[in-house]
Formats: C-alpha cells, sequence, structure tokens
C-alpha cells in the first residue's frame, strides 16, 4: 500500500483520476455513435461475459454492451448470469485449476445455451479463462474484446 500523502501516492491518485475502461471512454467521452445500416437479421449474434472488476468495482456494466450494440453486423444476445464469475478470478485458476475449471463450466453452459458464435468481455484474463474452457469443450466459439468487433465493424463500413 501507497501511505497517504506520498508524493508517489498523489501520482498514482492523479493518474487514477484519468483512467478508465475504453468502453466506457468511447460511450461516456467519445460518444459512440451507431454505424449506419444498422445490425439485421442477418447480424452475427454475441453474448457478453461481465467481467467481476469491470461490473462489481468499476460500474461498468452497460458500455461495453452499447459497443457490441454499435458495432455494424452484431447483435447482443445478453446469456443468463451473465454477471456470474468465469472462475478465473485475477490468477485463481493458476492455484486452483480444477475449481477455476468447475466454476468455467457453468459459464459455458450459459454461453453454449445463447446460441452464440462469439462471446465479448472486456477482460483480458477473462479471455483466456473462456478460451480455456472452450477450447476444451470442441465448440467453435470466438472469443473477443468489444473493441474488436467495433473494429472490425469500422474495416467492413
Amino acid at each position: 500500500l501507497i501511505p497517504e500523502g506520498s508524493d508517489i501516492r498523489s501520482r498514482v491518485d492523479k493518474i487514477s483520476e484519468k483512467t478508465m475502461d475504453i468502453n466506457q471512454f468511447l460511450v461516456s467521452v467519445v460518444g459512440l455513435q451507431m454505424p449506419d445500416g444498422k445490425n439485421g437479421n442477418n447480424a452475427v449474434p454475441v453474448t457478453y461475459h461481465d467481467p467481476c472488476h469491470l461490473k462489481k468495482s468499476l460500474n461498468v456494466e452497460t458500455e461495453p454492451r452499447a459497443v457490441i450494440e454499435a458495432s455494424n453486423g452484431y447483435r447482443l444476445t445478453e446469456m443468463i448470469e451473465a454477471d456470474a464469475c468465469c472462475g478465473m478470478g485475477g490468477s485463481f485458476n493458476l492455484q486452483y485449476y480444477e475449481t477455476s475449471c468447475n466454476i468455467g463450466h457453468r459459464k459455458l453452459e450459459n454461453i453454449i445455451a445463447t446460441g452464440c458464435s462469439i462471446v465479448a468481455t472486456g477482460c483480458p484474463a477473462c479471455m483466456m479463462q473462456l478460451t480455456d474452457m472452450i477450447s476444451h469443450s470442441g465448440k467453435n466459439i470466438a472469443v473477443k474484446h468489444p473493441i474488436e468487433l467495433y473494429l472490425e465493424s469500422l474495416k467492413e463500413s
């Protein structure tokens, strides 16, 4: 912990005041706009996993969904328990892999139930966990960050 009143603490506080999630930045600061020709019936269905730290600590929940919805060619399909932990828990799965997999399998079942070919999440650690669970299942479901979907839609516009 950095002691209150220290020079390092002051610098860290200044940086943290300017730091936000990329989805939050695009929606709240840039004012993300929906692209023309918005997602019709041929749009690829995407489900979204809420990372624990984004939703429960930083209150970032609607912004990643808005980025997905603004991504031409994709349509959001909510899964049940979207905010349930995927089992990664930072580095939890490195020490408790079996327990982590048990948690991850429940998330995997919820992803599969949507029928989506893509699951998006805003956390690189969650992306690793979901990729691991999906690869062991043999399912053909891609794991992507919402920003990847938005970038792909910009390239196609």
